[in-house]
């Protein structure tokens, strides 16, 4: 079993109703740590995309990171990039990845109420969007502030959902919660411009037999 150390954040209250970023209170960071089987087949990190104009989309995620440091990027058929690519990170930098979304608070929020705080933070209408939400798993065995023996979070299973995120997080620049999550999400959208992807080539058709004569 590793042990991550990461950032966390405990007692962070979300924006009250009308209020917009300016009341969001920033708790002081408390370090604590991540438990995960290296040899797990479960992502860590899932990234995808839903909604927007694309009929029948392929609901595969965009990106997988694995405890063990393999990252999966999947490009749906209809794209030019179609295919499925990888990469391997070192231990640094998927610590930098999980660092992003080590928040005590985010980790215990609802499926949707991360879009609820963006929505409330800035204006309801928002130009140049396509409906499209970005939605992030994260998993892990457990996460343990320091200081204590007892996991606070077992088996951490979050889901959180932001649509139209990129607009949204321009315009709450002091919503702490969101333009942390915003920088998680672009830093694993970065992976799939990085120079050392490989091709995933899809396993070959086994020749048949020749039967005996």
């Amino acid at each position: 079993m590793k042990f991550l150390p990461l950032l966390a954040f405990a007692g962070a209250a979300l924006l009250a109703p009308g209020c917009g970023d300016r009341n969001e209170v920033v708790p002081e960071p408390v370090k604590g740590s991540f438990t995960y089987e290296e040899a797990s087949e479960e992502p860590l990190l899932a990234l995808s995309y839903e909604g927007g104009l694309i009929q029948d989309p392929d609901t595969t995620p965009f990106v997988r990171v694995y405890p063990n440091g393999r990252v999966l990027i999947h490009y749906p058929a209809y794209m030019k990039k179609a295919g499925d690519y990888e990469l391997q990170l070192d231990d640094e930098e998927l610590q930098r990845l999980l660092d992003s979304f080590a928040d005590q608070s985010m980790l215990d929020l609802d499926f949707d109420a991360l879009n609820m705080v963006a929505a409330e933070a800035g204006p309801k209408d928002l130009d140049d969007t396509h409906g499209v939400s970005t939605v992030l798993q994260i998993r892990a065995e457990s996460f343990t502030p320091d200081g204590e023996e007892d996991a606070t979070i077992k088996e951490v299973q979050t889901g959180l959902m932001v649509q139209d995120l990129a607009s949204r997080a321009s315009a709450a620049p002091g919503s702490r919660l969101l333009q942390a999550f915003a920088s998680g999400v672009t830093g694993l959208e970065s992976l799939a411009e990085r120079a050392d992807l490989r091709r995933v080539m899809p396993p070959q058709d086994e020749p048949e037999a020749e039967e005996d004569q």
